[in-house]
């Protein structure tokens, strides 16, 4: 009988277009902190590790080098936890004072969201 291992995410990398804006919307606007950075390892683009907790490396990384023809997402979603009501609503509305456009709300049952 074979036991399903206990699995859970690790990190997300995503490429982005600019590299220099995309660090200050997740640090200046979303709170997280860059714990590393530097050249990938064999491709020749730059690397930024980013985490909201401080005994994770990093929960996701931002590479440079998304096509600038490519008119999709290369990620569908990404979403965060908070601790409660409250800081969903400030985030909203950091976020709406940023100038970005909240597109849906939505109720999930055991969860509320937006999304941007």
């Amino acid at each position: 009988m074979s036991t399903r291992p206990n699995l859970r995410i690790g990190h997300v990398a995503i490429f982005v277009r600019d590299l220099d804006k995309m660090r200050a919307f997740y640090t200046d606007i979303l709170g997280f902190t860059v714990t590393d950075e530097g050249p990938h390892p064999v491709a020749s683009i730059q690397m930024i590790f980013m985490s909201s907790n401080p005994e994770e490396h990093h929960e996701f990384v931002l590479l440079e080098g998304r096509p600038e023809n490519e008119n999709y997402s290369p990620a569908q979603q990404l979403s965060f936890y908070l601790e409660n009501l409250d800081e969903l609503r400030t985030l909203r509305d950091r976020l709406v004072a940023e100038g970005i456009e909240i597109d849906r709300y939505a109720c999930h049952g055991n969860a509320l969201s937006f999304y941007f």
